[in-house]
């Protein structure tokens, strides 16, 4: 549950099995971040960029290829740049479904998001839109 602005992007290139995927993957990755860090902010790319960049062998590549093969002669990295924006938003609808309580705020023009620790989100039976395959 996102407390704030809650709308996100769908990507209707993105097919079913590949979305799927990526939620799993983001949703563990929102795991492990307030397993280590508690109800400190993150960011997409404090999940999946820095150290994490490379994204190949993971559920995420899809991404990467999408934008790569729309713009095959491009070497600013306009593909990277926009899978990862694509990323954000998907993190974004992960967020939204997840059973805990999350804020989110933009600073320097990258959306940060914080969980909002609450017991009672533990005891809830949740199974997020995209884990049912709804879109």
């Amino acid at each position: 549950m996102l407390i704030g602005n809650n709308c996100f992007n769908r990507y209707s290139w993105l097919n079913r099995t590949d979305e799927t995927l990526i939620c799993a993957f983001m949703q563990g990755a929102v795991y492990a971040w307030c397993n280590v860090h508690g109800s400190e902010p993150f960011a997409a790319r404090n999940l999946v960029g820095g150290n994490n960049f490379y994204w190949q062998g993971t559920p995420l590549y899809p991404l990467y290829e999408h934008y790569h093969n729309l713009y095959p002669n491009d070497d600013s990295g306009y593909a990277v740049t926009q899978a990862g924006r694509a990323l954000g938003h998907i993190l974004k609808r992960v967020i939204v479904e997840d059973k805990r309580t999350f804020t989110t705020e933009i600073r320097n023009q990258v959306r940060h998001y914080q969980w909002q620790p609450n017991e009672e989100d533990d005891q809830v039976m949740h199974v997020p839109n995209w884990m049912r395959g709804e879109r």
